[in-house]
């Protein structure tokens, strides 16, 4: 659990508007932004929320999903990053531009790697 709030703190630190990489290293732990307003890899698309993962030697974090999960899936292909490898997702808040992507993620992904229960409903996780 502490190198789990090590990997958030780091992604907040490393991850913003003014970041110009798809993907910053630090101390063993690799964030890519997935989803946001700018476009730092051409072939991603940029749109209004944030997502990014978030990778250490034992743990995979999605933290947030941006808006539009069609988006987010894409972006993710086109950085070479694996959804399916998500050990834990993090929501900072409960927006629809950092849980809108959500949906398509746990439909797509999560669902089959029992990260998620039966209900998905609007970028939201049932664990009921």
């Amino acid at each position: 659990m502490r190198m789990c709030a090590l990997a958030i703190g780091v992604a907040l630190l490393t991850c913003g508007p003014l970041t110009v990489h798809a993907q910053e290293s630090l101390g063993g732990i690799t964030v890519t932004i997935l989803y946001d307003n700018t476009a730092a890899v051409q072939g991603t698309t940029p749109s209004w929320g944030f997502s990014c993962f978030i990778q250490t030697a034992s743990d995979t974090i999605l933290l947030d999903g941006g808006m539009v999960d069609t988006m987010l899936l894409q972006n993710a292909s086109i950085l070479g990053v694996d959804l399916s490898s998500t050990k834990r997702v993090f929501l900072s808040h409960d927006h629809r531009d950092h849980a809108g992507g959500l949906k398509g993620v746990f439909a797509a992904y999560l669902r089959r790697a029992g990260l998620c229960g039966k209900s998905v409903q609007a970028g939201r996780c049932s664990f009921s």
